[in-house]
């Protein structure tokens, strides 16, 4: 058997493989204060989850049994607040997806923006905010047309001769580029197919 302590607001989730089985037991919060609870068996196949409690838990687990402790969903964000000092930072959303067909403006958004307009498209992207740094913008090419995206004087790419205006992709499909917001400007991290000048 093994022991497992489990902070306050973690789950305990046990798994039994196809071929295995055993006993999770419920121990005292203190160590020889008390005996431990009837087992709770988990059958071959089967996962069985623990908690969460509002203080830390104590549990003894058969051998065999694969075990894993995470927190709760929706104790995650008590916890924000601690990693936020930790890092020094905040987490931005990485997952938005947005198509532009039509030549407008950009949206300043973390994610990726895909170009979908027919012909080569001219696209604008204005300065991130202040609160923005560390914002990441994927821009590609969802046709074979050579799409600009203008930012006069925003794209720093690591090279000589101060902010560039545009980032011209070639007519692939894929084509495309993964920018940063950090300190008023767009600062490239990766270019596949495009040019910057």
């Amino acid at each position: 058997m093994q022991t497992l302590n489990l902070p306050a607001g973690f789950q305990l989730s046990v798994i039994a493989d196809a071929i295995s089985s055993g006993n999770v037991y419920r121990l005292s919060d203190q160590p020889g204060a008390g005996d431990p609870t009837a087992p709770t068996a988990v059958a071959a196949g089967q996962t069985v989850t623990f908690g969460p409690f509002a203080v830390p838990a104590r549990y003894s687990v058969d051998e065999g049994l694969v075990h894993s402790q995470a927190p709760a969903i929706g104790t995650l964000s008590a916890q924000d607040a601690n990693a936020v000092a930790i890092l020094g930072g905040t987490i931005k959303a990485q997952d938005v997806v947005v198509e532009e067909i039509a030549d407008i403006a950009l949206t300043i958004a973390p994610g990726t923006v895909v170009l979908t307009k027919a012909t080569a498209g001219a696209y604008t992207l204005a300065a991130p905010a202040a609160g923005d740094d560390g914002l990441i913008m994927r821009i590609i090419a969802g046709t074979a047309a050579a799409h600009v995206v203008t930012a006069t004087g925003l794209i720093e790419d690591g090279v000589t001769g101060g902010s560039k205006n545009t980032l011209t992709m070639a007519a692939f499909i894929g084509a495309g580029v993964i920018i940063e917001a950090n300190n008023l400007k767009w600062h490239v991290l990766s270019l596949q197919a495009c040019v910057v000048a």
